[in-house]
């Protein structure tokens, strides 16, 4: 059995060739995972997709849903993930560990989106911090 983002063409294509005795459940975009039925204590669409994929297993494995809305309810991420710290002078302070671009566009995306109205200042901290010597 395969869970599988249907909003990934690279993924679709490679599942196209998949043996026709394993079965493939789709979520995300145009999927019949592509809403979830209740709220995320956690914002942004990728967070979203995470949460549409693990519905869609627990449904395989016949795991009753209000088990599934108690704990989506209750998550509240990983640790430096969009961990929120509190406010300071009507600034809300939010951590994250992103340090690959695609998740620091995902972080910032999701803040924008939740925070429409919200000034953004992004402070990046480099994962590593090396000095070149050219000879």
């Amino acid at each position: 059995m395969v869970i599988a983002n249907a909003g990934d063409n690279n993924i679709r294509r490679i599942l196209e060739s998949v043996r026709p005795d394993i079965k493939v459940i789709w979520y995300g975009e145009g999927s019949s995972y592509s809403e979830l039925p209740f709220k995320l204590s956690i914002i942004g669409d990728h967070n979203q997709l995470n949460a549409e994929s693990v519905l869609a297993l627990a449904d395989y494995l016949k795991i009753d849903r209000n088990i599934c809305q108690k704990v989506f309810a209750s998550f509240k991420g990983a640790k430096r993930r969009m961990e929120y710290y509190g406010e300071y002078n009507e600034a809300l302070l939010y951590d994250d560990y992103g340090h690959h671009p695609t998740e620091i566009a995902a972080t910032i995306n999701a803040i924008k989106k939740h925070y429409p109205d919200k000034l953004l200042c992004v402070v990046f901290w480099p994962h590593q911090y090396k000095e070149y010597y050219l000879t």
